[in-house]
């Protein structure tokens, strides 16, 4: 667990949340997931930083050649990228910027917390990210990702961000995890195994 705390809360993270969104073209939703995509850049600073310096050692070591270390090292990376972004909602919700600023991803049925297989499924899209917030201008509360999920984005006080650390603990096993474990290996995996084949072709 204090890998996973500096990780996602080192002196880099944090000062991507301090300085606040500002409200962009009238729009703070737009503004926060602008700040979003900055905190997650900063989360995976390190894992990446990591993963760069594996594959130079691996290289040294002649475990791996030359020539297959941009397709190597760009499947390490768009798997610590996937990993983080489609899961940034799976506690309650919530990301870690949503619970600085106060949102939260509900059910636009019910306007419940949304659950882990539909925050999954909504962050699928993040990878259209320019395209995917334009909606953001109309609708504040919903994107593309949340139009497809059946979720929708709503203000909530602002908590601790620190909580999520506390969620994790208690995590229990149930159906909804399991689902969006495997879909995330599956998902995670199609970028390994493509990136693979391509070096060892």
């Amino acid at each position: 667990m204090k890998i996973i705390r500096f990780l996602l809360f080192n002196w880099f993270t944090k000062s991507t949340v301090n300085r606040g969104p500002q409200s962009i073209l009238g729009n703070k939703r737009l503004a926060v997931a602008i700040v979003e995509l900055q905190n997650l850049a900063s989360i995976l600073f390190f894992p990446m930083l990591f993963s760069m310096i594996l594959i130079v050692i691996l290289q040294s070591s002649k475990l791996i050649v030359s020539d297959q270390v941009p397709e190597i090292l760009i499947g390490i990376q768009l798997s610590l990228f996937s990993a983080v972004i489609l899961n940034k909602d799976l506690f309650g919700g919530q990301s870690i910027v949503h619970r600085t600023f106060g949102y939260q991803v509900v059910n636009a049925k019910t306007g419940e917390p949304a659950s882990k297989v539909r925050c999954f499924i909504r962050n699928i899209t993040f990878v259209l990210w320019i395209i995917e917030v334009i909606p953001l201008l109309i609708k504040p509360k919903r994107r593309i990702g949340d139009w497809i999920a059946g979720t929708m984005v709503i203000p909530v006080p602002p908590s601790d961000p620190t909580e999520i650390l506390e969620e994790m603990k208690q995590t229990r096993w149930t159906e909804d995890l399991k689902w969006t474990l495997l879909l995330s290996f599956i998902f995670i995996g199609l970028n390994v195994g493509y990136f693979t084949k391509i070096a060892f072709k």
